[in-house]
Formats: structure tokens, sequence, C-alpha cells
């Protein structure tokens, strides 16, 4: 079975505190057997105890864990259950045991749970003995990677001071941290639960306000006790951090004028918005105010012994006589609002500001708080001996509980009172408006108070304007202006920092201005600059159905004139069909046009009914074509046919014809067109063999 050793340097925290200097005699090493070989482990020095944590890796039922101590020591240490039959050799806590071992008789072996935790925690007792505690835990103790306080010096007297603590991760929920804390040198101490960590595992606790001249030492531990003790926390620790073995501390100084001072900041211009919050950043009575209800849930009228869940179902009664008020707490809802923690067993704690907590006006004067308590579902109780609502005295100082069962702690803030210039009494003030706003907060306590102000300018955001999107010519240019012409700097997206430039290419352009009080604004603008159209398009003709076909350009507006009369038939971009009612000659304008000019196109196409024509032919050769008058047929005849020489016009009507002889192998036939009007014809030629169609035009 395999050990391993959980980053000693951090996991393991230093000292139990003490100021007076202890000489340590533990060993620095313990030793592990699992059956595998002996293997060292580095103890860490917390002062009076030295301890390590090492994880299971396997479960070991055969051979168990041989614990002894460093073999340079001596007394050698050894220790068991079964050698030494004192009080304190006993199980003291879940798997926590107590052992006092005499001279050197035989190891000590520990049952080991695969995946759970071991934290070996010895000391010296006498010359011949030493104490051990060894603390197994399912999860992983977290490390306390640091402590601060707030103020970071020596407080005045009766100034509360925050203890922050920071945790390497998320506790495991039967994990304890607690603030220990003395102000006798340890002859007494207070323990204090940290209970609630926020994402960055940050959680704090106070320690109340003390008269001048206390000196004050304290130190954060990790336990699985829900209530430990000054004589057997230091072997049930996980982990501290008491500050390499120094312990934090502070001494409290009377006061010598104001022990406290807040800034509400420089003086600043805000740039848009609605708005800025000023903040003292000191929480003023009543809003710093804590009461802490601690319910003993085994006394009174209780069904709650034994409780998974406890709520406060409580009022804050504002004036005498005035009942529940402010009722906080839906009855019967597991809903976390007023869910108390145990802090025992059957003992529960809720903490609360009672101004923020119950929501009534901070004004007002709160005169005594009703409540009773509940489980999760609302159906087990618990009240006073004779079954009514317990009652909290808030008038008295310190405040009266009418029932045994529930002890109320109250701590007043030491900061008593917060004024604004504008009138107001609030923690915090939304400014909307340019002026001077001046913050007073006073200290009873310490009997004075401290005052400070900030000069705002809530300024709008600087408008700008170069100018609306715009379409343009590739022959123009444009001159983007930032107006106004009033602004400290511009920087235009093409780099340029004057007030204007020049535009030659389609694109968007912005500029971000700043005026006199560094407020910053901005504009947009998008630039298209075209081309001019050109006019064209393909035809290609069957029957009388013409397919034209044009080149399509954004932006651009098409008309189509299918017979030259100057009316426009059709305004589609692009592809278009058009059929013809009769065949004949038809002359086609397109017209093109856009924001930066028009271009036309005549073009003459012949559109004819019933003949499909072809360009060439293998057999027969006619020129000139085009022609003025007459035209040259010669014909291929090797195979010495017959030919039918045939001339049609675009209607398909027949205007000559011929029989050639065929004894020549080639034929040559000489036709006179002259007669004819202008335009398109059409020669045919076939024999048995072949049927050919050619298009003629007469100018």
């Amino acid at each position: 079975m395999k050990m391993k050793i959980l980053n000693l340097k951090s996991t393991l925290l230093n000292a139990f505190l003490f100021i007076i200097p202890f000489v340590n005699a533990q060993p620095s090493w313990v030793r592990g057997d699992f059956g595998a070989g002996w293997s060292d482990y580095l103890m860490i020095d917390r002062g009076l105890v030295k301890a390590v944590t090492i994880s299971s890796s396997a479960a070991n039922a055969a051979n168990p864990f041989l614990f002894t101590q460093d073999l340079s020591y001596s007394p050698k240490w050894c220790g068991s259950l079964t050698d030494y039959a004192r009080s304190v050799n006993q199980v003291l806590y879940n798997a926590t045991f107590y052992f006092t071992s005499g001279s050197w008789d035989h190891d000590l072996t520990v049952p080991v749970t695969n995946g759970n935790y071991y934290t070996f925690i010895t000391t010296k007792n006498v010359t011949s003995n030493n104490d051990i505690s060894i603390l197994e835990t399912s999860f992983q103790p977290v490390n306390i990677v640091n402590v601060a306080r707030t103020p970071s010096g020596n407080p005045a007297q009766w100034i509360s001071v925050f203890v922050d603590v920071t945790l390497s991760g998320t506790k495991a929920p039967s994990e304890h941290v607690f603030l220990r804390w003395t102000t006798d040198n340890w002859l007494t101490s207070t323990f204090q639960e940290i209970t609630t960590f926020n994402a960055n595992e940050e959680g704090n606790t106070i320690i109340s306000g003390l008269p001048s001249g206390t000196n004050v030492f304290y130190y954060v531990l990790t336990t699985t006790q829900t209530n430990p003790s000054d004589s057997t926390i230091d072997f049930f620790s996980l982990n501290i951090n008491n500050n390499a073995n120094a312990n934090y501390g502070y001494t409290v100084v009377a006061n010598t004028g104001c022990p406290f001072s807040f800034s509400l900041g420089n003086d600043t211009t805000v740039c848009g918005g609605t708005g800025l919050l000023l903040n003292p950043g000191i929480t003023v009575s009543p809003y710093g105010d804590s009461l802490t209800i601690t319910y003993d849930a085994t006394k009174g009228q209780t069904q709650l012994i034994g409780a998974s869940k406890v709520y406060m179902h409580a009022g804050a009664e504002l004036h005498t006589n005035g009942g529940w008020q402010y009722v906080k707490g839906n009855w019967g809802m597991d809903d976390g609002i007023g869910l108390m923690n145990n802090i025992g067993t059957d003992i529960w704690q809720l903490k609360i500001n009672p101004v923020t907590y119950f929501g009534y006006h901070a004004d007002s004067s709160l005169n005594g708080i009703l409540m009773v308590f509940r489980d999760a579902g609302g159906t087990l109780t618990g009240k006073d001996d004779l079954g009514n609502d317990i009652w909290v005295n808030m008038k008295t100082s310190p405040p009266a509980s009418s029932f045994y069962g529930v002890t109320p702690v109250f701590v007043k803030n030491n900061y008593d009172s917060i004024e604004w210039s504008n009138g107001s009494y609030t923690q915090t003030l939304l400014v909307a408006a340019t002026g001077t706003y001046i913050c007073t907060i006073s200290n009873s306590g310490g009997g004075c108070l401290y005052t400070d102000s900030i000069n705002l300018i809530i300024q709008p955001i600087p408008f700008v304007d170069i100018g609306n999107d715009e379409v343009l010519c590739n022959s123009d240019s444009a001159t983007l202006t930032a107006n106004p012409l009033t602004f400290t700097s511009y920087n235009w997206s093409t780099g340029a920092n004057t007030t204007s430039i020049n535009i030659n290419s389609s694109g968007t352009y912005s500029i971000i201005v700043t005026d006199s009080l560094g407020c910053v604004g901005f504009d947009v603008v998008n630039l298209n600059f075209m081309e001019s159209p050109i006019a064209g398009f393909s035809d290609s003709i069957v029957g009388l159905t013409v397919y034209f076909s044009a080149p399509l350009y954004e932006g651009v507006i098409y008309s189509w004139d299918f017979d030259g009369n100057g009316t426009t038939e059709s305004t589609i971009a692009g592809n278009i069909t058009y059929t013809y009612n009769l065949p004949g000659q038809y002359n086609v304008i397109l017209i093109v046009s856009n924001e930066c000019g028009s271009d036309t196109i005549h073009h003459i196409i012949y559109v004819t009914s019933g003949i499909n024509d072809i360009e060439t032919s293998s057999v027969c050769n006619v020129f000139p074509n085009p022609t003025m008058g007459y035209i040259t047929v010669n014909i291929d005849n090797k195979a010495l046919s017959k030919w039918q020489i045939e001339i049609f016009d675009v209607l398909g009507n027949l205007i000559y014809t011929v029989l050639t002889k065929e004894q020549t192998p080639k034929i040559t036939q000489r036709i006179n067109l002259s007669v004819l009007s202008e335009g398109i014809y059409y020669l045919k030629i076939r024999n048995e063999q072949n049927n050919e169609t050619i298009k003629i035009i007469l100018h």
C-alpha cells in the first residue's frame, strides 16, 4: 500500500499559538510501513505540536499502517490501544485517538481506509512519553492561504477589527474554520466560526472593539469539531495559519483625534450615464449593527430535537404592543430565509443586521423582535415553556430574551451617523447632477467626526456628426468633416488627426473625438463609389421567342424596348425572354442607368417562323453573304446527285427554286436577288442525303 505527502509546504500550516518560546522535542519525522517497507514523512512545526497529512491510495486490511517515530529520537516512540489503560488512551472524536507512549515496545497499528486522509499530530509529553492524535477525514483538508485584517495597523479603542481569511479551495461540509483569539496571553481564548465564503473562498469575522491598552493575539484553524475547546484543539486542528509560529496580533490604542477616516475619491468627470454612486466605504449604524440569536432546541416546548434544519420565523416590532411587523420567513418553505446555522448538538445560530434583514426604515427605532422556530417543512416548532412566541427586548442594553433557550448578542457599529450635504442619511448616495458633495460620519465612541468632499461634473457624451451614408461616382470624391469643430482631439479610422479627410474609395469611415473634459464620442459613415453602367446584351432566337442576356450591375435601372418604337416594355435586370407576335426584323434598344449616368445599345435581330438556319455547310458555300444583289452557290456534288435549290423569305414564302443536273461533281449556281427587298432570306439545298438551310442577308 502506497502513501503520498500532500504538498507539505503549503498544505500543512505552521505552529499552535504560544507567546512564550517552546523548544520542540517531538519527532521531526514519522515512519510508516504498509507492508511494502518503511517510508519517512516530514512533519511540519506547529509550535507545541508537529503534524503531517498523508493520503491513502488503497485499502490494506491485511497490512494496516504501522506507525513509529523517527529513529534518531530518544526515547523511542511507540504506542498502541492495548498496552495502556489510561483514560487518555481512548477514542476522543470519530476516528481520532489520543495516545500516551512509554519506552520502546512495538509499532502502532492504524487501520486505513482507501481514499481517506490521515493527519498525524504529535508532541512530547514528559521525558519518557509522547502524545499523538490521528485525524481521519474523507476529504483533503483545505489550506488557510492568507489572513489579513482591517484596519491593518493598531486600531483605536472600541473600533472593531475585521479579520479576512482566504482558503485554498472549497472546504468540506464537515470542515469548520475558526478564528481563535485571546486578550490574556492564552490563559483563555475565544473561538469564532467563519461560516460564509464567497466565490474566491474569502470569508471574515469581527473582533469587537476593545479598551485601549488591550493586547490581542489570534490565528486561524480548521477542524472537524463544531465546538472546539482550549484543552484539546491543538490535537484536533487539521490546518492552522499562525503567522509562522509568531501569532497575529495588535494593541488597541487610545483615541488621539479621529480614529478613522474615509475618502469619496478624487474629483472626477462622469461621461454619459445617469450618474455616480458615492460610497464612503464605512458601514454606519444601524446598517453595520449585528444581532446574533443563539437557540437551544432542547429548551422549552420543542419538537426540534435532532432536526436537520431549523428556521427562525420572526417579526420586528417598532412600537410597544405593535405585534408582528415586517415578518421575515415563509412558513413551511425550505427557501433559506431565516435558516440558522448548526453550531453544536441541537444548538442553532443566526446572525443578522436588523435593519436590512427585516427591511424597516433605518430611522425607525426597534422596540423588539418576536420569533418562533420551525423545521424546514413547518410541521415541527420550538417555543417557550408555555408554548408562546419568544420575545427579545431590543430597548435594553444588552437585549433581553423572555426565554432562557434564546440568547441574543447585539453589537452596535462604532460609526453611528452619516449625513450628506443634500440632507440624505443613506449609506451611499447616487448623484446625477454636477456639483460638490460632502459626507460627514461621526463616531460617538471616539467622540469625533470626519468629513470628505468630492467635486463632480456630469457630462453628456460628446455628439459629433460626419454626415450621412452616400453613394458616389468613381469620378467623384468626398470630404468628411467632423462637426462641430470644437473638440480637443480627432482620431479618424484612416489614422488622420485633422478635422476633415478626403475620400475616394468605398468603405466604412469613423471618427473618435475628445472634448475638453476628456469625454469621448464617435460617429460612423458608409461611402460607396459606383461605376457608370455599360449597356450590352446577347440574344438567342428560337422561332418567335428571343432569349436576351445582359450583364447584371448592382443598383442599375434597366429599360428594354424590344421593337424600337420608343416604348419601354420591361425593366427586368439581367436575363429576360420576349416572344414576338410576328416574324420580322426588329431594332432592340437597351438603356441602363444609375446615379452615375446611363448607356444605350441598339441591336437588329431577325425573328423567323419555322426555319432553322445554320451558319456553315459541309457541302455548300454561298458568297458574298451579306450581298447587295447576286449570290453564287457552290455545291460539292461528289455523288453526282440532283439538288433542289430554294429561297424563302422570313415568313416562309418560297420565292425561288431550281433543280440542278447530276452529272457534274461540282455545281455552281448564280442567283440574282437584287429584285428583292432588303432583309433576311433563307437558302435551302436538299437531295436524298442532305437538307441544309443557310441565312442570306440582303442589303
